[in-house]
């Protein structure tokens, strides 16, 4: 903020006011967190001593808060990057508001026609979403491997269980209206609700799975089975009668296009028509022996098929024939999804999406990997690095705005380092055992192998100096055994050669320079190296938690994190250590990478979505979780209030975006909180 509004006299502010004010300017040159918390408080607090013109004290306190927001203060998690497992999706034609739902409890929204998503709060991620379902852009149903029936009514902001009274999953859902609806699922089994899925009640229909269920109005329904048949009702779901089609394979899914037409697909590329209400059948050749998974339509000539190969098939004569319109990739699509204005849409396996703008003519594609990231480096604030486990290197030089990829064929991904812009290293396990360490001298354009033969899995490395570096690994699986080696280098990689052999199994460490380091493992474990690693010392952590993550600013001040949501800090190398966050503290997630951007600023991730950040050296510790629960590998600052995490199906966000503060119409606030609300 340049320059004070000129307030009318007798509304001017106080003196102190002005003081205060001035001291922000400042503050906002440095902390911004401490500048807005500060304005915060004391600015209200001032104001508030000014008895006359309270409407323009408020109107000063909109403006004055309007002007620090664009000092970049960072609060919002902004997901880049996710590729989470879907299996279905469903969206309000012409409305841009779509949901999918997938492995995992994952659930995403869009508002703009599927081109970006935000990740929605489903209250598990141990249980897998199999169908999602819309009346309006407030209410929709979702169906759970946990036996559940989850509604919101208000945009997915709150999903509740409501139980489906029978003890199989039930694999789709639809609903006719806002009241009636039908779920069906595994060993012929029906739940159907008449008050909004509320409470539901059930009956069965063979012995056999039911795939799908359709509603082509308030008193048609459809459903397709296992053995071939098709289901019809004309009464909203209350009887069904069965029809033999032109197979006795699987049918996946079943829609009817026209008052007359009706197609269903199935395994072993099954494309099956009836023109007359599910009499009689006519097989259509797709051509292919794959699973054709979802059929839907654009209008009454153009119907589109989804594949378990990542195809989809298009039909412009009512679904008489069928061509390829999107390639094979070989991961699965399991529903296509008609938006509005031209637009389709298709979702799967490794956080597949296609997309279509011209009715299914043609498609482009994301499609991604679910293994985690499992570390993060930026060399500056916009060019960074993120290794995944499926041997992806991402890298980004825009922030994260947009990330690349260069693949590292045979390699599972654990760790990425750089010395300076240029030079930087990978390291990990090759397909054959073995562990690998690579190298780059051009900013990641290419890489090469360095020289090294040792454990099995190399899973971190460290370059404390240009030059010197050093790796651990063991040759059991990452997260177990007894015996952990300690490789370092002289020559910038050329070489790597044994250092240590602890007799612990040791997770993580961290040099701040060619001599100071620190390591952390099982039971609590603490070492400290000051000659480069060829002596190690014990330290007293004051835990026998698993410490996963260790870090330090310098040779005096560290962190270090680990099971059941313990954090241990020292300020002088380690001599002593005292517990910040206890693991009987009643938040207890495994926390598995900590990183600090300052002194003060530190962050803190692990699993089920727990993101832990401190603004006060570890004084004091805050918490906000993911929406989807993910479990989070790696965090890693690029300034002070800058902040990137990592973790499972590639996940990468950036803590950013403007505080938001809360308007109260009727009286100046005593205060403001900067906790962040859960979940998001």
């Amino acid at each position: 903020m340049e320059q004070c509004m000129k307030i009318p006299k007798g509304y001017r502010l106080k003196p102190e006011t002005h003081t205060m004010i001035k001291k922000i300017q400042k503050m906002i040159k440095g902390n911004t967190d401490e500048a807005l918390s500060f304005a915060c408080r004391n600015l209200i607090k001032h104001l508030k001593n000014n008895k006359k013109g309270n409407s323009i004290m408020r109107i000063f306190i909109l403006i004055f808060i309007i002007a620090i927001s664009s000092i970049n203060v960072y609060s919002q998690w902004i997901v880049q990057q996710f590729y989470p497992n879907y299996n279905d999706v469903s969206f309000l034609p012409n409305t841009g508001t779509g949901f999918a739902v997938g492995n995992n409890g994952i659930i995403r929204k869009s508002t703009d026609n599927g081109i970006s998503w935000q990740n929605l709060y489903s209250g598990s991620s141990a249980n897998n979403y199999n169908a999602v379902t819309f009346f309006d852009v407030n209410t929709g149903w979702a169906v759970n491997t946990d036996l559940n029936i989850y509604k919101t009514t208000n945009g997915g902001t709150n999903w509740i269980p409501f139980p489906s009274g029978v003890v199989n999953v039930m694999s789709d859902i639809d609903f006719a209206n806002s009241t009636t609806g039908v779920a069906c699922g595994t060993s012929g089994s029906i739940i159907r609700t008449t008050d909004g899925g509320n409470t539901w009640s059930s009956q069965i229909v063979g012995s056999v799975n039911l795939n799908s269920v359709y509603f082509f109005n308030s008193s048609l329904a459809y459903m397709c089975a296992d053995d071939g048949k098709i289901y019809t009702s004309t009464d909203g779901g209350v009887v069904w009668t069965s029809h033999l089609t032109t197979t006795s394979g699987s049918l996946l899914s079943v829609i009817k296009i026209t008052s007359t037409n009706i197609i269903a697909c199935g395994a072993n590329g099954i494309i099956t028509k009836s023109t007359n209400e599910g009499s009689t059948w006519t097989a259509i050749p797709s051509g292919v022996s794959y699973s054709l998974k979802s059929v839907t339509y654009y209008n009454s000539n153009t119907v589109l098929i989804a594949s378990a190969n990542g195809s989809i098939f298009r039909s412009t004569d009512s679904g008489d024939n069928f061509s390829l319109v999107s390639p094979v990739n070989s991961t699965p699509l399991y529903e296509v999804e008609f938006v509005g204005n031209n637009i389709l849409i298709a979702v799967g396996d490794r956080g597949q999406i296609k997309y279509s703008t011209n009715s299914g003519a043609n498609w482009t594609s994301t499609l991604g990997s679910e293994s985690p990231v499992y570390s993060l480096y930026f060399i500056n604030g916009v060019t960074g690095y993120a290794a995944n486990g499926e041997g992806l290197l991402y890298r980004t030089i825009d922030g994260g705005t947009t990330w690349t990829q260069n693949i590292f064929n045979g390699y599972s991904l654990f760790d990425v380092k750089f010395e300076n812009s240029s030079t930087g290293f990978v390291c990990g396990t090759s397909n054959t055992g073995l562990g690998v360490i690579s190298k780059t001298t051009n900013s990641g354009g290419s890489w090469q192998p360095t020289t090294f033969s040792g454990t099995n899995n190399l899973s971190d490395i460290n370059f404390p100096s240009v030059g010197t570096g050093y790796g651990i690994g063991s040759n059991s699986v990452l997260d177990n055994g007894t015996t952990t080696y300690l490789y370092k280098t002289t020559n910038d990689g050329v070489n790597w050669n044994s250092s240590f052999t602890f007799t612990e199994f040791i997770r993580d460490f961290y040099f701040v320079n060619a001599s100071s380091g620190w390591c952390t493992g099982d039971n609590g474990t603490i070492m400290r190296t000051t000659n480069g690693g060829v002596n190690w010392n014990s330290q007293n952590s004051q835990t026998a938690q698993d410490l996963y993550s260790v870090f330090f600013l310098n040779t005096l001040q560290g962190y270090a994190c680990g099971a059941l949501g313990i954090i241990v800090s020292t300020t002088n190398g380690g001599l002593n250590w005292s517990v910040q966050h206890s693991d009987n503290s009643g938040i207890n997630p495994y926390l598995y990478d900590i990183h600090f951007g300052s002194a003060t600023n530190g962050a803190a991730v692990g699993d089920g979505g727990y993101r832990f950040r401190t603004t006060d050296g570890g004084a004091t510790w805050t918490y906000t979780i993911e929406p989807s629960l993910v479990d989070f590998s790696c965090v890693f600052f690029t300034s002070p209030s800058n902040i990137y995490a990592g973790g499972e199906f590639s996940y990468i966000a950036n803590l950013g975006g403007i505080v938001s503060i809360e308007p109260n119409q009727n009286t100046i606030p005593d205060g403001f909180s900067l906790s962040q609300n859960y979940p998001n």
